[in-house]
């Protein structure tokens, strides 16, 4: 497959050539903003023109175009969108947004359930001090105080303090765009721990909201999509060395055998839905409650098989950031009838509140069924079908690319992310789902702000370290010369 996506001029979401949308300086609209847009104003006659800047658009001189643009006296309508030549309408990618809010409430009302059951739990053990009259009410805070709004936004202030000093030091607060700093927060997200990151993930939430800028909600999507820790300075923690980061495709097709062995549940039939869909599109499990198909046959550029997948940790769903899109029209059609068939069943699951339950059971039988074909230390899980889709994915796509498709920034230079072992399958066996140019373009941006800091970073060790051995030799260099 060729590697088209590389390029910095790439097809958008309209399916039309366009340059880097998230580029620094763009003032572009984002997909959701431009279907709302109002129409562009056209020059009016006494605006001052530079002759020297424009030609007639059949190859006049500049006065006969400027005075082409003299006879325009009256409003004139303007089509945003208009259609192209050969008379075929413009196919946008357009997300079912009403049944993906009926899923995120589905998930909420789920929520508050399970903490009323915990409440519940814990006062027929006496251990719920706040009385049985508080069993039912609200798990969590609605909404902060005004004092700790306030303390927010200082601590979001010194982060633009920060995000100046090191992107753009003469930058003003009326010319900032919130959406350069969210992709700035992204970049420098592996430096801190998670407990750094909740605070600062509140403080530049409460910080831009006071920025007035048409960017706004774009940004505020994009760093409440921002993800758990991805540094490569950090342990994996015990759970995740338990689960197999790899998974074989000799492996993979003897369990899919295998599964109907193993059981003669309706879940078998999940199962394998699940493995096909994960091993070959690389969503997390829980991603799969807020997912929607768009099928478009008629498309201009050919048949279109579009996947969004939504952020269930954003609030809004109509901005960038907030869902991304995986064109999947190249994938083989039983890949695609997995995908079609688990959408449809991972919505159904998360209106009736049985997500959690399915896909523990589903977890469970590929569990028992590979820990019965193969004696290892690791075990198999939904999660190793993530692993093994980012592995052969980095085969094809650049770190930008593989960020776009599983919406996350991939650092991928964890101990188990991946690397000392040949962990991809043969080309022959990869299914290769396409990420969106709209997408990528964000990830090379922030990729660029953390590869910059981590060798910065480099140097600065590098750096201590040979102080630090100077003074040892100074102090006793008999000793430092015999170590």
């Amino acid at each position: 497959m060729s590697r088209e996506l590389g390029d910095d001029h790439k097809p958008s979401r309209d399916g039309t050539a366009s340059a880097n949308r998230w580029g620094p300086g763009g003032d572009d609209l984002s997909f959701r903003q431009q279907l709302v847009a109002e129409p562009a104003a056209l020059p009016d006659a006494s605006d001052p023109v530079d002759p020297d800047q424009i030609v007639g658009t059949d190859g006049t001189d500049a006065n006969n175009a400027l005075s082409s643009l003299s006879m325009i006296s009256d409003p004139v309508d303007f089509d945003p969108f208009p259609e192209p030549g050969n008379g075929t309408a413009v196919h946008l990618p357009s997300p079912s947004f009403a049944d993906i809010e009926k899923a995120k409430l589905a998930i909420a009302v789920t929520q508050q359930r399970y903490r009323e059951d915990q409440r519940r739990s814990r006062l027929r053990r006496d251990a719920f001090e706040a009385g049985a009259e508080a069993v039912d009410r609200p798990g969590r805070i609605i909404a902060a105080t005004s004092d700790t709004i306030e303390t927010y936004q200082r601590r979001g202030r010194s982060l633009f303090a920060r995000y100046r000093r090191e992107m753009a030091n003469r930058l003003e607060m009326d010319d900032l765009d919130p959406l350069d700093f969210a992709i700035w927060l992204e970049g420098v997200r592996p430096f801190w721990d998670d407990a750094t990151w909740r605070g600062n993930r509140q403080a530049a939430d409460a910080f831009i909201r006071t920025v007035p800028h048409y960017n706004l909600e774009e940004a505020l999507a994009v760093v409440q999509s921002i993800r758990g820790n991805q540094s490569p300075f950090v342990t994996a923690t015990s759970s995740e060395t338990s689960v197999a980061s790899r998974m074989e495709y000799a492996h993979f097709r003897k369990i899919l055998n295998a599964l109907r062995l193993q059981s003669r549940s309706e879940i078998v039939g999940w199962t394998e839905d699940w493995i096909l869909a994960g091993i070959h599109v690389g969503l997390h499990p829980d991603e799969w409650r807020l997912t929607d198909i768009e099928h478009r046959p008629d498309h201009p550029q050919g048949e279109k098989f579009w996947l969004h997948v939504f952020n269930a940790r954003v609030f809004s769903t109509s901005h960038v950031g907030s869902f991304r899109t995986i064109d999947l029209s190249n994938l083989s059609v039983d890949t695609r009838g997995a995908v079609e068939r688990l959408v449809k069943l991972a919505r159904g699951w998360t209106l009736d509140g049985t997500f959690v339950l399915r896909k523990s059971e589903v977890s469970k039988l590929l569990i028992e069924t590979a820990d019965t074909l193969f004696s290892m230390k690791l075990h198999y899980t939904l999660e190793s079908l993530h692993h093994q889709f980012v592995a052969n994915m980095k085969t094809i796509y650049r770190h930008e690319e593989v960020s776009a498709l599983i919406g996350e920034m991939f650092v991928g230079d964890r101990a188990s992310n991946y690397r000392n072992r040949r962990r991809a399958w043969d080309s022959d066996y990869i299914e290769v789902p396409v990420p969106l140019e709209m997408d990528v373009s964000r990830f090379r941006r922030s990729l660029a702000i953390f590869r910059e800091r981590r060798s910065l970073r480099a140097l600065r060790e590098q750096y201590h370290r040979q102080k630090k051995d100077a003074i040892l030799r100074k102090q006793n260099p008999a000793e430092l010369e015999s170590w």
